[in-house]
């Protein structure tokens, strides 16, 4: 009986980002991508401000950089992060011209003694420069926690109720004291 010849178990991972020849094609890429974000708040926040147009051709361009990272096709990651590269320069170009104005829209709060920033748009947050020790949150964010804190508090109340039958939960006002 003539045996099959054996198949591995799994391919080896290979890293793409261990290969230089990548690695080396992409850095002019990360510098360009570093300035705008540091500039912009962030990659998506500047395509947030171009045209839909712009911003999809920027996408697609990334997208096909990532599919030659994928393929460890070096001679196209060198290709594709070039065209990024200029890619970026556009958005900067097209987000400079349309706005008269880019800065973040916050709100700045003080609760209890504590001091909050509230970024209107999700997208605003990494562009903030906020003092240090002052976290900045955005609106969604917060209406997130909110929804969180109301599931958990449902699901508390369902089992205390389940655990104790016929029992009943009320609620203090703030601050009164328990009356145990």
């Amino acid at each position: 009986m003539k045996q099959r010849a054996k198949k591995p178990d799994a391919i080896p991972y290979r890293d793409p980002y261990q290969d230089e020849a990548i690695v080396g094609a992409l850095r002019p890429f990360w510098r360009a991508e570093d300035k705008a974000s540091q500039r912009w708040g962030g990659i998506v926040r500047l395509q947030s401000l171009v045209s839909p147009e712009l911003s999809a051709r920027y996408g697609s361009a990334y997208a096909k950089l990532q599919a030659a990272i994928k393929s460890f096709d070096s001679q196209e990651t060198a290709r594709l992060a070039g065209v990024c590269i200029r890619g970026l320069d556009a958005l900067d170009k097209s987000a400079t011209e349309s706005h008269e104005s880019f800065e973040p829209r916050a709100v700045y709060l003080s609760h209890h003694g504590l001091s909050y920033i509230v970024a209107i748009d999700r997208l605003d947050v990494a562009a903030i420069k906020a003092p240090e020790g002052v976290p900045v949150l955005s609106i969604q964010e917060l209406l997130e926690c909110r929804q969180i804190v109301l599931d958990g508090q449902s699901k508390a109340l369902d089992a205390i109720q389940t655990a104790f039958p016929g029992s009943q939960v009320s609620f203090l006002p703030h601050g009164d004291e328990l009356p145990f």
